[in-house]
């Protein structure tokens, strides 16, 4: 693991960026191996889904069965899968929280921009509203994921969306709230013409619908989610305490 922009990220990334999965498959018998490195968070599921199902690693260490992230080529599922990362990606990612994150967290690097990270909570919104319109909810109220074979790729790259949007402030849960980790947006009033224009681009939050919620709980709730999300705060925690180390 490493940051963004940094010397290793580079080595392995053209920009700079992370994640790169850098694949490096044994020596053949012929004594010829092969390494190669697959970028963006999409292709990197599509690749290791396909890869578990092709070679039938359908079992995790606790003898249960994983389930299918991938659909196989050239089916129904497949291109709707395709069909929900394209969107998600494109929609959701470049146009949307990829923008915020340009021209408001990395305002230093790329510029501020109020009015078009407002612009891209305008596309946000509609596009959260399509991919709403994948789940459905029964009369248990019980929600379920994206492609009707249940839980795949698609679902981390949305729950991901959807939780990164909380983080930054643009959604909200039906309490109003924005979560023990995320950030809130305080009410200020202009002093400056500076602050007028900022005001006037001003972003207002959306309140998440029931099922959004129920389905970003439902995702988040699966092990290895926790898993991950522990492996991250440990990775957090040892940056910390090296950083600290050094002053």
């Amino acid at each position: 693991m490493c940051r963004p922009w940094s010397r290793r990220a580079k080595s392995v990334h053209p920009l700079g960026k992370v994640p790169a999965l850098l694949v490096d498959y044994p020596k053949s018998t012929t004594g010829s191996g092969d390494s190669f490195v697959v970028l963006e968070s999409a292709a990197i599921n599509t690749f290791l889904g396909d890869l578990v199902r092709e070679h039938g690693i359908i079992k995790n260490d606790r003898g249960n069965i994983r389930p299918i992230l991938v659909p196989a080529p050239g089916t129904k599922e497949r291109a709707k899968y395709e069909s929900l990362v394209s969107f998600m990606m494109t929609e959701l990612d470049a146009q949307s929280l990829w923008i915020h994150r340009k021209h408001s967290d990395l305002a230093n690097i790329f510029g501020e921009a109020p009015l078009a990270v407002k612009e891209a909570k305008r596309q946000f919104d509609n596009s959260l509203l399509v991919m709403e319109d994948e789940i459905r909810m029964d009369s248990k109220g019980e929600c379920s994921y994206l492609l009707p074979s249940g839980f795949s790729a698609a679902d981390i790259l949305f729950a991901d969306c959807i939780s990164w949007a909380k983080h930054i402030g643009w959604l909200l849960k039906n309490d109003g709230s924005v979560g023990e980790h995320d950030v809130a947006h305080k009410l200020t009033f202009p002093t400056t013409e500076r602050d007028a224009d900022q005001a006037s681009s001003a972003i207002q939050p959306t309140v998440m619908s029931h099922k959004l919620e129920r389905y970003r709980a439902m995702c988040r709730s699966r092990p290895a989610w926790k898993r991950a999300n522990q492996l991250r705060k440990d990775q957090v925690a040892a940056e910390d305490l090296q950083n600290t180390s050094k002053l």
